[in-house]
């Protein structure tokens, strides 16, 4: 009898446990719930939010996409990396420079216009082009995370920042 009641004071303490972690969890539940529908109650958040989702969502996508599409370059893979990071790089240093002359606005409509270019014709060159705009399409999408990440920290919250950036994350 020692032994089974020392097991009933041990599953009974796990029970315990378990309620105390399921109402913290509720009453986060709770608080996330209220944030959401803040982001969503007024009319100019509920705008911004949802433009905002779309950007993030357009970028994370492409830059996945083109992520994944190293194995179509034709080109070893740690040669691309290497040639990418490179080339992202070089992207952000020259977005930086313009974005001092022209503004973000005109930086981030170019860097998306440049981007959906040179991912189009990425899927239609043929395989003698294709690692060279690969390294390019990267790169561009890499300039596109610079110039959204430094628009959205100036202009919008911080909870419609975290939600754009981990609606993107859950998608992909």
């Amino acid at each position: 009898n020692a032994g089974e009641d020392g097991i009933k004071k041990i599953i009974s303490e796990f029970n315990h446990e378990d309620n105390k972690i399921s109402n913290k969890l509720g009453s986060q539940m709770k608080e996330m719930g209220q944030k959401l529908s803040e982001l969503f109650s007024e009319k100019i958040m509920r705008l911004q939010t949802l433009l905002l989702m779309v950007a993030i969502f357009a970028v994370g996508m492409g830059s996945y996409g083109i992520h994944f599409a190293a194995k179509f370059s034709n080109m070893d893979i740690f040669v691309t990396t290497t040639m990418k990071a490179a080339f992202g790089f070089l992207v952000i240093s020259c977005c930086m420079v313009v974005l001092q002359y022209v503004g973000r606005k005109p930086v981030l409509i170019i860097c998306y216009t440049l981007n959906a270019a040179f991912a189009i014709a990425f899927f239609f060159s043929p395989l003698t082009t294709r690692p060279y705009l690969f390294i390019v399409t990267s790169s561009l999408f890499v300039g596109n995370y610079f110039i959204i990440d430094t628009f959205i920290l100036e202009l919008l919250p911080t909870s419609t920042r975290n939600f754009g950036f981990n609606f993107l994350e859950t998608v992909a």
